[in-house]
């Protein structure tokens, strides 16, 4: 066998290798689990399994008619349960499905079941486009998920209402210094807070907070015997200027 054939057989087999690598990483399963109709409309639900080295992820996708499908992901849902309050919209009007569930003070961790608002990103779908899901989330979404709870398919995420906007559109950024470094505190619409270091992004422990927005109220509470890491919280700004509000030496206003 002459050097050029080699050469041919060894590049071939690392585009098939390759090809097969990139199938893996980047093929989607997606199986159908709901079919039905609104208003004359096909609505049609995929739970998509998206393959890992470690892991697979699961999530679901919803379309009606012809309509771009939305994805209830972990970019277009909350983990850590409602928002803690429907101020953290702003001018956004939100719109529940239902309210059976109510906000949550500490973390929970039930990876089978997140409840959460929906969010429907503006860059992806055009007003007409949100206003229809809108209407079908509102008036069909319950007698839906009913049907695919019944099934018990595992792991499944209750929409309990939607929102024309990203997640990240709602989130609360407050940027100060501690130790000649930036520090962010994060404070998502699930009231969960996360303290990070802007140089490497990585999450810090130990905040010496309470880890989700206190309600009622809309305070976050400091923990003294947990202060281990414990900058200045009050000097915080967030983009518009706006700074933490303390309240006490415990107690800060989150608005």
């Amino acid at each position: 066998m002459n050097k050029n054939k080699v050469i041919s057989i060894v590049i071939i087999s690392t585009l098939i290798i390759l090809g097969a690598f990139y199938w893996f990483l980047f093929t989607d399963n997606k199986n159908v689990v709901y079919e039905g109709t609104y208003k004359n409309l096909p609505i049609v639900v995929k739970m998509i399994t998206k393959e890992g080295f470690i892991k697979n992820t699961v999530y679901h996708s919803v379309q009606l008619g012809d309509l771009k499908p939305i994805a209830i992901d972990w970019n277009s849902t909350d983990s850590r349960g409602i928002p803690y309050d429907n101020s953290v919209f702003g001018k956004t009007k939100p719109i529940y499905i239902y309210t059976s569930y109510t906000y949550e003070n500490e973390l929970t961790f039930d990876s089978f079941n997140t409840i959460t608002m929906l969010y429907i990103s503006k860059k992806d779908f055009s007003l007409n486009e949100y206003l229809a899901y809108e209407d079908f989330f509102k008036n069909n979404w319950l007698a839906v998920q009913q049907e695919l709870l019944n099934r018990k398919n595992g792991y499944w995420t209750h929409i309990v209402g939607v929102v024309y906007g990203d997640r990240t559109d709602f989130i609360k950024t407050f940027t100060g210094n501690f130790e000649n470094k930036l520090v962010n505190l994060t404070i998502t619409p699930d009231g969960e807070i996360i303290l990070s270091n802007q140089s490497n992004s990585l999450e810090m422990q130990n905040s010496g907070l309470s880890n989700k927005v206190q309600m009622p109220g809309m305070v976050i509470i400091k923990k003294l015997n947990e202060a281990s890491f414990s900058p200045n919280y009050t000097t915080f700004k967030d983009k518009n200027q706006k700074k933490i509000v303390p309240v006490s030496s415990t107690i800060f206003f989150v608005l």
